[in-house]
């Protein structure tokens, strides 16, 4: 990990003293920008050049539009939509989310246009054209541009559109933490209340079979060159 044990350098460190010589680097962000992808990839070089070892690392691409990415992510969707009752299930309004990031790293990676395919590829498997996109748990300046709407902005404007049930989806995060258990099921929470909203919220991935063929996928199409 980037933030905290075990460090990057301590993984590898432990890997050199096994006698590896290639590792995959398996990226869990499923979108990539410079924070969530390139930063990873220059903390492993910076590590490598630290703890002096002689490691081949080959990274793993993004599995945002993975049909396995996409069909846990629709078979999750799926399950929250059948709480609700048959005659209600088409008006709901799928929100997806993912984190915001600063407005000039999303445009130097494409990083919208990834969140949206995912997005887009999920509704087209459930058969569900109502769908919109927001983002979450931003940080930094207040006066640096990043990329909106919030999310809480977006259901205010929903219910003010006359929506009355949404469910968010989760999409730019592999499990659940605190920006998925205070951000989304508190904070969003809190405002679909102050919208006169309906809110229901679609699991995270953690060890969909699906995900986790994605993510085999991912790691043999590197291993195996």
């Amino acid at each position: 990990m980037r933030h905290w044990h075990p460090f990057i350098g301590e993984a590898l460190a432990n890997i050199a003293h096994q006698g590896r010589s290639r590792i995959v680097g398996l990226i869990m962000s499923t979108h990539r920008c410079t924070a969530s992808w390139e930063q990873y990839q220059e903390d492993v070089a910076t590590a490598l050049e630290t703890v002096e070892v002689d490691i081949q690392v080959d990274f793993t691409e993004p599995i945002h539009d993975h049909p396995g990415f996409i069909e846990a992510q629709a078979d999750l969707t799926d399950r929250c939509l059948a709480r609700i009752a048959t005659c209600d299930r088409s008006d709901v309004m799928l929100v997806f989310t993912a984190h915001s990031i600063p407005v000039h790293m999303a445009e130097q990676a494409g990083y919208v246009e990834q969140f949206e395919r995912s997005a887009q590829a999920v509704t087209e498997k459930l058969g569900h054209d109502r769908w919109t996109c927001a983002y979450q748990s931003r940080s930094g300046r207040p006066t640096d541009p990043w990329l909106e709407p919030d999310i809480s902005e977006a259901i205010g404007n929903l219910g003010a559109q006359g929506i009355k049930d949404i469910a968010i989806v989760p999409i730019g995060f592999v499990c659940d933490h605190v920006e998925i258990l205070y951000d989304l099921d508190m904070g969003a929470m809190q405002a679909s209340v102050a919208a006169g909203i309906r809110q229901y919220r679609v699991a995270t991935l953690h060890d969909h079979p699906r995900y986790i063929d994605a993510l085999a996928d991912s790691v043999l199409a590197v291993a195996t060159t």
